[in-house]
């Protein structure tokens, strides 16, 4: 396993961030390479998939979000709603966070903001998130816009759920970490691990 512990706001930007990151996936040498990251290490490594599907580079596995940061401006209304009931996360907070991050460039750069990337190409993605998560319209618009693209994704939407809660020792924090254990244990078919057995706690 590599954990890259990357630079961070308000000491460093992106031109800081993703290239670290990018330098620790380029150095891994694995068989099998599956990318998780959450938070804003969803976005992180959404930028390692586009930057590697740009220079004509094979793409991991699989890419598991757990309550991907999609959207620095966070400009979804329905965000506006969530920020009242969510304990974790403000969008005022993430908002100034997000224009740190974004010194220097358009936040709605795809690599900023992955929620404006195409979608198409990208590896297998397993995506987890909460409903009383701020972040939750971005993460049900990224999932439709993959899915339209053709990029499978493996969509699972944890009622009552906050950000990040699959970091807690509570029963749906190891439900959903028995779902990544399964993935992780399955053989790749055709090169691809399978989604896992069970039923996604939101199909679709």
């Amino acid at each position: 396993m590599t954990l890259p512990v990357y630079p961070l706001v308000p000491h460093h930007d992106h031109t800081a961030t993703i290239p670290m990151v990018q330098a620790a996936y380029d150095g891994i040498e694995a068989g099998r390479v599956v990318v998780s990251g959450d938070s804003a290490g969803g976005e992180a490594l959404l930028a390692i998939a586009q930057n590697l599907r740009a220079g004509g580079r094979p793409q991991p596995e699989r890419l598991i979000l757990y309550s991907p940061w999609l959207d620095v401006l966070l400009e979804d209304p329905v965000s506006e709603l969530l920020d009242e009931t969510d304990p974790m996360l403000g969008i005022a907070g993430l908002r100034e966070a997000g224009r740190m991050y974004a010194e220097g460039t358009d936040p709605r750069d795809p690599l900023v903001s992955p929620i404006h990337a195409d979608p198409t190409g990208l590896a297998p993605i397993t995506l987890f998130i909460g409903t009383r998560d701020v972040l939750l319209p971005d993460c049900r618009r990224f999932r439709a816009r993959a899915r339209e693209a053709g990029t499978e994704v493996d969509y699972r939407e944890y009622s009552g759920m906050f950000h990040n809660w699959l970091m807690q020792a509570i029963p749906e924090g190891v439900e959903a970490m028995n779902h990544v254990e399964r993935l992780l244990r399955r053989r790749p078919v055709n090169g691809r691990s399978a989604p896992g057995p069970g039923s996604s706690p939101t199909p679709g």
